[in-house]
């Protein structure tokens, strides 16, 4: 019996070894290089006195941006739809000695966006850096979803990130020098890697994000040649309000299921710290906190599975 077996045994033994090797090689081998080694103190003290623009700056990620930014010496300009702890936030580092205005900011209203833009220039002169982090999760299933919700989560992601790309641009060509950096999400990248993706629920949100980053990918070059950088920045699940705070029909449900995996996700101050260091490396996409090592066992999971499929 265990003769007959044995054929099947070593067949199953020399398969696992051989994803097991593949997946080592693709992760070490292949995956998105590191750049946390990258950036020295002094590129660091560079950032000093340059002006960076964050919208949706009052909470999570963008809050933790606002807070790094300032630990740099950098000018601030803050805008989120609930300006409050903005406000509080620009008030703070003004009485401190630094330079900071936060506002209201619906990004969704071209008017804003042009207000926002404004108020830049009217207190700093000039855009240094534009992060494009304000962020809008609508749940729901295919069959369920709203038209108007839609578009808003596109206005927002999309279309609020391209405007003022757009009227920051003369500023940044004017001088030769500038940064775009665009929040998207490891989502872009494998959307159905969570059981709420696999279910569709946040599928909107995930087709926005991977327009951002597909749209970021065509414009660095042509943005180059002006010594302006585009550079994408892709997290994975981040301890934040961003679940409590979605709308749809299968909030509940996603609030539920993310509540699995919270204890995994980074802290906002993580994904900033590193965030800044990846935007001032050499790349132009970055995996802060623990997208990295998802990034690099997903695609090693591909490859593998490519592998196995072409060899057996």
């Amino acid at each position: 019996m265990i003769r007959k077996l044995l054929p099947y045994l070593l067949t199953i033994i020399a398969t696992t070894l051989v994803l097991l090797a593949a997946a080592a090689y693709f992760i070490i081998f292949s995956g998105q290089k590191d750049f946390r080694g990258q950036v020295t103190q002094k590129e660091l003290s560079q950032l000093k006195d340059r002006v960076i623009v964050i919208t949706g700056s009052s909470g999570g990620i963008g809050f933790a941006l606002a807070q790094e930014a300032y630990k740099n010496g950098m000018k601030l300009v803050l805008a989120d739809i609930n300006p409050s702890k903005s406000i509080l936030l620009a008030k703070e580092i003004q009485s401190q000695g630094g330079h900071a205005v936060a506002l209201k900011t619906d990004l969704t209203l071209e008017a804003d966006r042009k207000k926002l833009i404004e108020v830049a220039i009217e207190n700093f002169g000039t855009i240094d850096i534009l992060v494009n982090n304000a962020g809008y999760l609508y749940l729901s299933r295919p069959e369920s979803m709203k038209t108007e919700k839609v578009r808003d989560v596109f206005e927002l992601h999309l279309v609020a990130s391209i405007d003022l790309v757009t009227r920051s641009l003369p500023y940044m060509k004017k001088k030769k020098y500038g940064h775009i950096v665009n929040i998207a999400s490891i989502l872009a990248h494998f959307p159905d890697i969570s059981s709420i993706g696999q279910k569709g629920l946040n599928s909107i949100y995930t087709s926005s994000k991977a327009a951002v980053l597909s749209w970021s990918q065509v414009i660095q070059n042509t943005l180059r040649e002006d010594n302006i950088k585009v550079t994408v920045v892709s997290p994975a699940g981040t301890r934040t309000g961003f679940w409590q705070n979605a709308v749809g029909p299968a909030q509940e449900q996603a609030i539920i299921e993310s509540k699995v995996s919270w204890s995994l996700y980074d802290t906002p101050e993580t994904i900033a710290k590193e965030t800044f260091l990846g935007f001032l490396s050499d790349q132009s996409v970055i995996f802060p906190g623990n997208a990295q090592l998802v990034f690099n066992l997903l695609k090693a999971k591909n490859e593998t599975e490519s592998i196995f499929s072409t060899q057996f």
